[in-house]
């Protein structure tokens, strides 16, 4: 079965309401939405943009092929009719597309998106697009805290085995990467997105022969330049002096066991033997609060292979993102919009929004959420986040490489982490608009 990117990729009720749209006749109403998540991580209050370029690469391909149709038509739950089919057939991206770069720094109800097009359409993409945003920016957030943890370390993504299928393991792989991995195990993410791959045995390979001296200087001998020995398949530190005696030794692994004496104990073996230029690498179900312990136990590890833990964003699998109406066209005319609930963390806020962010000598001030037709005057340096992507359906975004949006990752979370006064607000126009909406609700 192929998996190119459909037009299908949508919640059914989403071709319910298009259809409801088209009948009542304002499905070419123009209209804004937001992408953005209500609440902050579980461990920091930031999350690194990622997923952009399959937006891109999804309303670039836009349409719905034949067979799609026919499948629709086949439905018994909801009546599609001919004529309405027919506009589906028909149906491109034409709308406007404004984002923040991959690899940008964002904050709750900043909006990480915001599409203007014909109501249908908007209403059809609402699915897909929060699908490419999600789960890559929740990876690639977690990413850039490892990142953090161990500056100066390598950081190795291991977890294509246990990511949630093919797609997952992609999109695990590509995001990581983006939020400051160094390379990954998952050949194929290497192949499409240009990211170094990595791998060298499992304990199978020294399982296989009947002895582990015997399996490392096998491996050695038919891979002289990459000497990356595992040694704890049987005694951990009995491997090490194996490894030792073995030439062109370039680093150990350790996969299991106290990574923190393991590793000192190894460090002294190396160093002891002149090998003070091995590194040690450590795997094995490594998550944040293992790696900050090990790090605050100065264990001398060089290396960290991270798999589980981040490609599944295990600790917390999706953001709270959401796609909220923010305006619709009326006699001309955008009419402001919002979502109201009694929790007010769910309640959206109206109107066209930008976020505009300020800065003094490269340190961040604040952001400032507002209506674009209410723009903010500030004497500090300012620049509005979202950058037009597309513009009545046209690509005028130049894309950069995968390498650049991980640097400019990397300089984005040093940035607010050097902030410390930084702030998140909304303008006080658009305050007063949203109480206004508000108003007029109670009424």
């Amino acid at each position: 079965m192929s998996m190119r990117p459909s037009a299908l990729l949508t919640d059914f009720y989403q071709l319910s309401m298009a259809q409801s749209y088209w009948q009542a006749g304002i499905h070419d109403r123009n209209a804004v939405f937001h992408v953005f998540f209500r609440r902050n991580p579980i461990r920091d209050r930031y999350v690194v943009a990622a997923g952009l370029q399959r937006v891109i690469d999804f309303l670039n391909d836009f349409h719905f092929t034949s067979e799609d149709i026919d499948y629709l038509a086949s439905l018994s739950q909801t009546k599609f009719s001919k004529d309405f089919l027919v506009y589906l057939k028909k149906l491109r991206f034409t709308g406007d597309i404004d984002a923040a770069p991959e690899g940008s720094v964002v904050f709750a109800n900043e909006p990480l998106l915001r599409i203007r097009a014909p109501l249908a359409l908007c209403q059809l993409l609402e699915t897909p697009l929060v699908n490419a945003l999600n789960f890559s920016s929740a990876v690639a957030t977690m990413a850039s805290r490892f990142r953090m943890l161990a500056p100066d370390d390598l950081l190795f993504e291991f977890g294509l085995r246990r990511a949630q299928g093919p797609d997952g393991g992609l999109t695990a792989s590509r995001s990581a990467y983006l939020g400051g991995f160094d390379a990954t195990s998952n050949t194929l993410a290497g192949k499409l997105f240009h990211i170094p791959v990595i791998g060298t045995m499992a304990h199978s390979f020294i399982m296989a022969f009947d002895d582990e001296k015997t399996a490392f200087e096998t491996y050695a001998a038919l891979n002289p330049d990459n000497v990356i020995l595992l040694v704890d398949t049987y005694d951990t530190l009995k491997g090490v002096d194996r490894a030792i005696a073995i030439p062109n030794l370039k680093a150990i692994r350790l996969d299991s066991g106290d990574l923190n004496a393991l590793s000192k104990a190894a460090r002294e073996k190396l160093d002891r033997a002149g090998l003070s230029h091995v590194k040690i690498f450590a795997s094995g179900d490594i998550h944040e609060t293992m790696l900050a312990e090990l790090k605050k136990q100065r264990a001398p590890i060089d290396g960290w292979g991270v798999g589980t833990h981040l490609s599944t964003s295990y600790e917390q699998p999706a953001l709270d993102m959401v796609y909220k109406l923010g305006a619709i066209e009326k006699n001309g005319q955008f009419s402001y919009r919002l979502k109201r609930s009694d929790n007010n963390r769910k309640t959206s806020d109206p109107g066209i929004l930008q976020v505009k962010r300020l800065t003094e000598n490269k340190r961040w001030l604040r952001d400032v959420i507002y209506d674009i037709q209410s723009p903010v005057i500030s004497n500090a340096t300012a620049e509005d986040l979202l950058k037009p992507i597309f513009q009545s359906g046209r690509l005028v975004y130049s894309s950069v490489k995968l390498s650049q949006s991980r640097e400019y990752c990397l300089q984005q979370v040093q940035q607010y982490h050097a902030s410390p006064d930084f702030v998140v607000e909304r303008d006080a126009v658009l305050i007063d608009l949203k109480n206004s909406l508000l108003k007029k609700y109670d009424e």
